[in-house]
């Protein structure tokens, strides 16, 4: 599920297609944990216990524990348009209020042409403090 939803994010046309391989996802967390983050994850299933949503946070425990970077938040295509991706979103943010009362600051990031989590993710109190750019070079 997770190369479906990411390669399913509106993005520039430039991009290159995400693939994660058989296991990859357990690596991520094994590292993040040997790195002393927390790493979170809340998954959505459907009546037949498939997976068809999750939302991602981590906080690097080291320097900034109070601070988490959610990411990954999506929705399988056919799921889309009942409010899951932002009850995900605002889920996961009550989840980590009840693991650390101390939390101060939640940071996201999404493509310019995501519409859909830019509406989130603005419904949600998110506040724009930046830009990021891809740049290409053609060759």
């Amino acid at each position: 599920i997770m190369n479906e939803l990411l390669n399913d994010i509106p993005r520039s046309e430039y991009s290159f297609p995400y693939h994660i391989s058989e296991g990859g996802p357990k690596k991520m967390i094994e590292r993040f944990e040997k790195i002393n983050y927390g790493f979170y994850q809340l998954w959505l299933y459907d009546s037949a216990k498939k997976p068809i949503g999750i939302s991602i946070m981590h906080a690097d425990k080291n320097t900034d524990p109070d601070i988490y970077y959610q990411w990954m938040t999506g929705v399988q295509a056919a799921y889309r348009g009942k409010g899951l991706a932002k009850w995900l979103k605002a889920k996961m943010h009550q989840e980590i209020k009840q693991l650390n009362p101390n939390i101060k600051l939640v940071k996201t990031e999404c493509n310019d042409v995501n519409g859909g989590i830019l509406a989130i993710n603005k419904q949600l109190g998110f506040t724009k403090q930046g830009e990021m750019y891809d740049y290409i070079f053609g060759i």
